[in-house]
């Protein structure tokens, strides 16, 4: 992992408030406002396979039960499935504070 923190995205829907998303992702990377006088915040956001213990004790269990050969396959399989998508998140709210408009622009990857 490339240090940055994994969020939870499930909250940005339109209408969200906020506050809640506020609280749920942390304080964002930039805030403007539109020439409306309401908020646009801007969220750099990781995407990707999280470590996962039950998937370590799976790996590890296959690697005894099949005398260590597992690792020729299982060692591919999980370099492949460590890649991290980096995205930026525009979110555009409404008078109100809740989120009228989202944008989604990938920034990048890393394995």
């Amino acid at each position: 992992m490339s240090g940055e923190e994994q969020k939870d995205t499930s909250i940005l829907f339109l209408g969200s408030p906020r506050d809640v998303v506020f609280a749920k992702l942390g304080p964002p990377e930039t805030t403007t406002t539109d020439e409306a006088g309401n908020y646009v915040d801007s969220y750099k956001i990781v995407k990707g396979n999280a470590p996962s213990v039950g998937r370590a004790a799976m790996h590890g269990a296959l690697d005894v039960l099949t005398i260590g050969i597992w690792e020729v396959i299982g060692t591919p399989v999980e370099m492949g499935a460590a890649n991290e998508d980096h995205f930026r998140y525009v979110v555009f709210y409404d008078s109100q504070q809740k989120i009228k408009n989202i944008q989604q622009i990938e920034v990048g990857k890393d394995k």
